[in-house]
């Protein structure tokens, strides 16, 4: 192995050990509840640029086959480290 793939293959261990301790202790939270923690994502901008977000929803499809969502719900943990290692500023919409 050459010195790029060792600092590859760190990088790519350093990340999946993150991942790993991210979803563990993860936090799942509301809307209004990510806009307390933090104040940049107010409601207005949530309903506007929300799905820039990572976040997901409980959806249960009914006997006649229409689907209804819950509120969205969002990683907390993961938008904070969103927010302390910068990729927060590189949000597309899709």
């Amino acid at each position: 192995m050459d010195k790029i793939e060792i600092i590859q293959l760190q990088h790519l261990i350093s990340s999946t050990i993150r991942e790993q301790m991210e979803g563990a202790t993860e936090q799942w939270v509301t809307g209004r509840e990510l806009s307390k923690q933090f104040q940049c994502f107010t409601p207005n901008w949530l309903k506007h640029y929300g799905e820039t977000l990572p976040r997901t929803q409980a959806v249960v499809k009914d006997a006649d086959g229409v689907e209804h969502g819950s509120m969205w719900i969002y990683p907390r943990n993961k938008i904070g480290a969103m927010v302390a290692d910068g990729r927060i500023k590189s949000l597309r919409m899709k």
